[in-house]
């Protein structure tokens, strides 16, 4: 088996080991039925590549900027889960949106060790704070903590898979 293969086979066994939960309706984001329009829900559904993470004025990082610049990004999946990809680790967990909040749960990440690991770290420390969602034309989000801390993220155009 090739070592990408075992990578990928390894990594999939420890984020399926974070365990998944079905999500009902009352996790999921309210919807207008009168007007018929589209739910943050609905809407954060796809990829969204990751423009940015920060902490505070200080302590931030710029995924495309940092070698190897590989996208990376993060996936709202229809049953509630979420996943992302790094240059180096994968996280995953679910999530419920209700209104403009969102929550973040059962949070697992990989441990590889490379050679820059920020964007992980940070990510580790917002992800369990985020508690809002700010949207501008379904295409550029900002998921905000109720400190300093947020992630920008923008919207695929299409959704990238990692090729191994």
């Amino acid at each position: 088996m090739k070592p990408s293969i075992t990578l990928a086979a390894i990594a999939a066994l420890a984020l399926a080991s974070c365990g998944t939960k079905n999500a009902s309706p009352s996790q999921q984001a309210d919807t207008d039925a009168d007007t018929g329009a589209t739910t943050l829900y609905t809407a954060m559904l796809g990829q969204w590549s990751i423009e940015n993470v920060v902490i505070n004025d200080t302590l931030y990082a710029r995924p495309g900027e940092i070698p190897p610049g590989n996208m990376q990004y993060i996936n709202f999946n229809n049953d509630s889960t979420f996943s992302i990809n790094t240059n180096c680790n994968m996280l995953a967990g679910q999530y419920i949106i209700h209104g403009d909040s969102i929550k973040l749960e059962n949070i697992c990440i990989t441990e590889m060790a490379c050679d820059n690991m920020l964007v992980e770290e940070l990510l580790s420390k917002v992800l369990p704070s985020v508690s809002t969602i700010d949207m501008e034309n379904d295409s550029i989000t900002r998921l905000n903590t109720p400190d300093s801390g947020y992630i920008v993220l923008r919207k695929s155009p299409v959704e990238v898979k990692k090729v191994d």
